[in-house]
């Protein structure tokens, strides 16, 4: 329940699929909101469950997203895109970009 109540942005809704069945604009969609979602969970201090859900969803959509959006892993590479956490995560996502790439 509060991870849905953390989720809740205004803006386009998202289909009620996985992230691996949404079309690349929903998987771009949930990448904003997710991100959204875990950077305020981060900044507010909220339970360690709760953060860890928010991640690990944003990492299956970063994931997807390496794998299939040359938009989105071209702009994390020119360091445009940082996942929350900024520089203190960003080893951890270079490796998650490393293994998408090799799948």
């Amino acid at each position: 329940m509060q991870i849905n109540s953390i989720l809740e942005v205004s803006g386009p809704g998202l289909p009620d699929v996985h992230f691996d069945e949404m079309e690349l604009e929903d998987q771009r969609n949930a990448m904003a909101y997710l991100y959204a979602a875990l950077t305020r969970a981060l900044k507010e201090d909220l339970e360690g469950a709760m953060i860890d859900v928010l991640t690990e969803w944003y990492d299956e959509v970063f994931t997807i997203l390496m794998q299939t959006d040359d938009r989105f892993r071209e702009r994390f590479y020119e360091g445009v895109i940082w996942p929350p956490g900024g520089r203190a995560v960003r080893a951890k996502y270079l490796a998650l970009a490393e293994k998408a790439s090799e799948s």
